[in-house]
């Protein structure tokens, strides 16, 4: 038995060594110490990327440096990339066949050079989206007002519904007079909440 313990408590201090279990450090010392991959384009992948931004620029007075995935190097990072379109290297076998219609998965995987690498992902740009803001709704908490690391994930969401209404009209007796873009905004904070049609 006490054999049994020193070896389990070696392989937990080994295992502690691992940049993958550390987690992915968003912000260190009042700075970014992560970067943002963003592999897509269209509104949805931007969009995803600004939610990101934006909440951390609130909490912490910080934006990720955005690069692509060839200029990652040794950093840590947060990839919004569609299981399609996944880099070399990134992807495992079988990541498509877990994730259903606009769900998604969120994992921390080793990067390049074996950091650590939050990958967000859908099989489509929804679903990339939805990680997005399930991340920043869920994990988005600082351990102080200098200091963020996103602790190792593994995380598979999928809808256990086809459609998700939400009713927008009859009760705003000044909806009809809305504009587009008060529409549009509107149709956006709705999509937040994984709603996908509306009456």
């Amino acid at each position: 038995m006490k054999r049994f313990a020193i070896l389990l408590a070696g392989f937990l201090g080994e295992a502690s060594g691992d940049p993958v279990l550390q987690g992915v450090p968003l912000v260190q010392e009042g700075r970014p110490a992560a970067v943002l991959v963003r592999i897509g384009e269209g509104a949805l992948p931007q969009l995803a990327a600004k939610a990101l931004q934006d909440e951390l620029q609130v909490l912490l007075g910080v934006t990720l440096p955005e690069v692509s995935w060839g200029e990652i190097g040794a950093r840590p990072a947060v990839v919004l990339a569609e299981l399609d379109a996944l880099p070399p290297g990134l992807a495992k076998p079988g990541d498509a066949d877990k994730v259903r219609d606009d769900g998604f998965l969120m994992e921390t995987r080793p990067g390049p050079q074996g950091q650590p690498v939050l990958l967000l992902s859908g099989h489509v740009p929804k679903g990339t989206y939805n990680a997005a803001v399930y991340l920043r709704d869920l994990y988005f908490r600082p351990a102080s007002d200098k200091e963020m690391v996103l602790k190792p994930v593994r995380l598979l969401r999928n809808p256990r519904v086809p459609m998700r209404l939400a009713h927008t009209a009859e009760e705003w007796n000044d909806a009809i007079y809305f504009p587009m873009e008060r529409w549009e905004w509107t149709i956006d904070e709705i999509s937040q909440w994984g709603y996908t049609h509306w009456v």
